[in-house]
């Protein structure tokens, strides 16, 4: 056998198995893609079947929450039915009460017209009228005659008026417990007036203020200069003023010291006094 031929034999053995091979694993390839591409198909159908059935139920689970709310709704119109007609027919029994009852106050009425215009007829003439008292002094007129009149008995009377509703009948009484106290002796009838005047010194109109503290300062005693100074403050101008003419009125004079006599075989110092004078 000629060498060349046979070389050439045994190169074409290894060239035929190598086509054998591709041609198998293009096969394997082909057989391995059509499984595959059926497997996805398969796949792709599960997942389509999947998601119907999941849109199915959902539907289903909407439909039953519409059903459900729809009969709610029903019900409830159905009960706000019932109520309406039960108001309605509330409504009319009061209207048939109400007509009753007016035409029972219109008989009433009636009755009461002609009642009225026979009374008329048969009432007397009428008498000739009363002749006209002469009207009686207002409270603040009876304060300031009380206080003109000098009788400080009238003083425990006159306090009743200390909380009247009329700022002039409260302005009367501390003109009149001026009047009543002014220029006297301290005595408890007087005290009494300091005490009222003191409060009506303190009152919610600066006119009642200023009369107060002008009645004040009229009476010879330190009792009442707390108040005077304390009407300095006032928010009032009148009753500021009125304030510091008062207490203008008295001046503090030093007195000398003096030794009091032994007591208890001690020796004791006395203070100074202080003496208030009205001017």
């Amino acid at each position: 056998m000629d060498p060349e031929a046979s070389g050439r034999n045994r190169s074409a053995i290894p060239v035929a198995n190598w086509l054998m091979l591709l041609l198998g694993g293009a096969a394997g390839g082909a057989v391995t893609a059509a499984l595959m591409q059926r497997r996805f198909a398969q796949r792709r159908q599960q997942l389509i079947q999947a998601h119907q059935n999941e849109i199915e139920r959902l539907n289903q689970a909407n439909e039953a929450r519409v059903r459900e709310a729809t009969q709610a709704l029903q019900a409830q119109y159905q009960q706000q039915q019932a109520e309406a007609q039960r108001l309605q027919a509330s409504l009319q029994v009061r209207e048939r009460q109400y007509r009753g009852q007016l035409e029972r106050s219109q008989h009433l009425q009636s009755q009461l017209e002609a009642a009225q215009r026979q009374l008329r007829e048969q009432a007397p003439p009428a008498a000739s009228p009363a002749p006209e008292r002469p009207a009686a002094p207002s409270l603040r007129e009876q304060l300031l005659a009380w206080g003109q009149s000098g009788n400080a008995a009238r003083i425990p009377q006159a306090s009743r008026y200390r909380y009247h509703p009329e700022p002039g009948v409260r302005e009367g009484l501390a003109r009149a417990l001026e009047l009543l106290s002014a220029e006297r002796k301290v005595t408890p009838l007087v005290r009494q007036a300091i005490a009222l005047l003191q409060a009506l010194a303190r009152d919610p109109n600066p006119t009642v203020r200023r009369s107060a503290i002008r009645a004040l300062g009229r009476i010879p005693t330190a009792e009442v200069i707390p108040s005077l100074q304390a009407a300095l403050a006032d928010p009032d101008g009148a009753v500021v003023r009125a304030a510091s003419a008062a207490a203008s009125a008295y001046k503090v004079y030093p007195c000398e010291r003096r030794r009091a006599p032994p007591a208890n075989a001690y020796w004791q110092a006395q203070a100074g006094a202080i003496a208030f004078h009205q001017k």
